[in-house]
């Protein structure tokens, strides 16, 4: 496609960028230097290989023609010549008949998934009826460029980004993205479920004016040849306001408007906007009227495995006349209505209500029949909680602590009696769930009347892999062409207690029930279980890690490596396709390749987290055959010996470590 967008820069526009990255000084720059500094991907030009961040990355410029800044583009003539020369253009002679032609473009929508009871888009939401959470949908496309033979044209891979940024007042629920499925409602304004698909946590950042970033990072997407490929579309939920907290909450009538872009790889990097089709906003409106409000707060969203959970309650009453209240609190249970996905039972450790001495009017109440399980205050407005015998009362103790009894699993919790006018029933729930595992997720209700709020705790789930490929070029980046290899042995290690990361010595082998947790490339490994069984082709993983920093080391396996030399490490600008191992053991008999070693891969503690999966995907290694002399084993094939060098080289800078006594 021919785009209407371009820039123009003189010697002075970019003078300290060159003489930064030349290292000279400005006034000394010659034009065989600039010539150097524009081609090389220091310049941020589109033609080259790192990708930009538009707008960002580029040096201000003295002339621009932009389609969402410049009038003129809608009036706009191209160049022309005669057999005199130049005869005129909007551009000017200098710089009027630039063109690029570019592969394919992406173009984004956005909507919201729920739908009113009318069966139109929700775009309003109640905070009175804790209507609290919103379910987004973003759909992609990727458009092949007008003009190139559609029917010549061959599918190729690439990447796709796509970033959304939240305003104040939405924030990302974690561990509700998934990357194509199926989306069924489970009511107006609260999050619903995905069949299916992939989960995708994006990378999640708060920024300085109170919104918030998400990105996603699609990898492997296949541009085939048709005009327009539809890609799988992102499914991800959003929680509106703070509920309990008046300060930070949303307002009656306030509009949350949120917008999302993407791009690709391999596209031209043309400015964001919604005639462009790589931008689209929508906006939510909220209303908050009512004088009941309702609220559960979860205080630890992303849990450890076996951590408690802690939950606040609020029942307020902002009218001046004193309410009957009953309140129940139904505790989660594997599938149960609110979403509830987890291994085991949870058990109450504590509970407590945090202004006991300004509420004499109301009892407390748990029960444990099977039949009240995810009942609510609806269904329970004309029990008798005194002489009904499936409930139980609760005495409250110093501190405004409950007297439970021991190994605590209640279905569900009950505040009964009178609350008084401009006063806040506020409670404090710790649960713990034993035989959880990562990816569970513990969904919390609370009801009053038609109202109702959830709240979450997510237990975490992390991961490292990589992959293994025959270099054949010897450039320590992995084309499309080059292929993976399965068998080579993957240990996983762990740095030791006040180790070095940087320093392969310090650390071990990571023990799963007293066995080293290895894999062979093709494989991944449950490290809660040990077990391993079949992955993709050349790759390997390690899932359901603990927070640590951990390092994996390549060895023989059922492939061996005799003959073959490390990939150059780090090469190019993109980590998904280079080598990141370092060579820390050659043999002696060839002094080809026998360990090489990835380390200071870092996995975050809960608490770090604002996500429930934590991926990290690109710890590679390539290698590539080399020739050898029979008598000195010294690598002598066209690339080998300077990438053996290299590596041997880096291993030496980042892993061998000397230590004072």
């Amino acid at each position: 496609m021919v785009t209407h967008s371009a820039r123009a820069w003189n010697k002075g526009d970019v003078a300290e960028r060159a003489a930064e990255e030349l290292g000279v000084d400005s006034q000394e720059l010659s034009d065989s230097q600039y010539e150097q500094y524009a081609k090389s991907d220091a310049f941020p030009t589109r033609a080259g290989s790192k990708e930009l961040n538009y707008g960002l990355d580029y040096p201000e410029a003295f002339w621009v023609n932009d389609y969402a800044t410049r009038d003129g583009l809608r009036t706009y003539l191209k160049s022309w010549y005669d057999a005199n020369g130049y005869g005129g253009g909007s551009a000017g002679i200098s710089y009027g008949d630039s063109c690029l032609v570019v592969a394919y473009s992406t173009s984004i929508t956005k909507g919201v998934e729920q739908q009113t009871s009318a069966g139109g888009e929700k775009l309003a939401y109640d905070m009175d009826a804790n209507q609290r959470t919103a379910d987004y949908i973003l759909k992609l496309k990727i458009h092949r460029s007008a003009g190139e033979s559609i029917t010549e044209g061959s599918s190729y891979t690439t990447k796709v980004y796509v970033e959304d940024t939240l305003p104040a007042g939405l924030s990302y629920v974690p561990g509700s993205a998934y990357w194509g499925g199926t989306y069924t409602q489970t009511g107006e304004g609260r999050q619903g479920k995905i069949e299916g698909g992939q989960s995708l946590e994006p990378t999640v950042s708060a920024n300085g004016d109170g919104t918030t970033t998400l990105l996603w990072t699609l990898d492997g997407v296949k541009v085939g040849t048709d005009a327009v490929t539809s890609l799988d579309p992102i499914h991800y939920a959003c929680a509106i306001g703070t509920p309990g907290d008046e300060k930070t909450d949303v307002i009656n009538n306030q509009q949350l408007l949120n917008e999302a872009r993407v791009w690709g790889a391999g596209e031209q990097k043309h400015g964001f906007s919604p005639e462009n089709a790589n931008l689209a906003r929508l906006s939510i409106q909220v209303s908050k009227n009512n004088a009941v409000s309702l609220s559960k707060i979860s205080e630890n969203p992303v849990v450890e495995i076996g951590d408690a959970m802690g939950f606040r309650i609020n029942v307020g009453n902002n009218s001046v006349n004193t309410i009957d209240m009953v309140a129940v609190d139904s505790l989660p249970f594997d599938g149960d209505q609110a979403g509830s996905k987890f291994h085991g039972t949870v058990q109450v450790r504590e509970v407590r209500v945090d202004n006991a001495e300004a509420l004499p009017g109301v009892r407390y109440y748990y029960t444990c029949d099977e039949s009240l399980k995810g009942k609510t205050s609806i269904d329970l407005k004309t029990v008798d909680f005194e002489s009904d015998t499936r409930w139980h009362g609760l005495d409250v103790g110093a501190g405004g602590l409950l007297e439970i009894p021991d190994a605590f699993e209640p279905v569900a919790i009950a505040a009964v009696g009178e609350l008084p006018a401009a006063t806040t029933l506020k409670m404090h729930l710790t649960l713990v769930a034993p035989n959880a595992q990562p990816s569970d997720r513990l969904v919390n209700r609370l009801t009053r009347d038609g109202l109702e709020s959830d709240a979450s705790s997510s237990v975490v789930s992390r991961s490292l892999e990589g992959i293994v490929w025959h270099d054949m070029d010897e450039d320590g980046i992995r084309a499309d062409s080059e292929v993976a290899i399965d068998g080579v042995s993957a240990h996983l290690m762990v740095l030791k207690s006040g180790g070095d990361p940087a320093c392969e010595s310090d650390y071990e082998p990571y023990l799963v029930d007293g066995r080293e947790a290895v894999v062979e490339t093709g494989e991944q490994m449950d490290v809660l279980t040990g077990e391993a069984v079949a992955y993709e082709g050349g790759r390997y993983r390690f899932f359901n890690l603990p927070a640590g920093t951990f390092g994996v080391l390549f060895a023989d396996g059922s492939f061996s490596m005799l003959g073959y030399s490390a990939s150059p490490v780090d090469a190019g600008d993109d980590d998904s396709v280079d080598s990141d191992a370092t060579v820390v053991a050659e043999r002696a008999v060839d002094g080809s390749l026998e360990q090489a070693f990835i380390g200071g891969i870092d996995m975050p503690e809960a608490s770090l987290m604002s996500t429930v999966h934590f991926d990290s995907p690109y710890h590679d290694l390539g290698v590539f055959e080399d020739a050898v002399a029979p008598d000195t084993g010294i690598g002598v094939g066209p690339a080998g010996l300077l990438a053996l060098a290299f590596a041997a080289a880096a291993g030496v800078v980042a892993y061998v470590c000397w230590r004072v006594r």
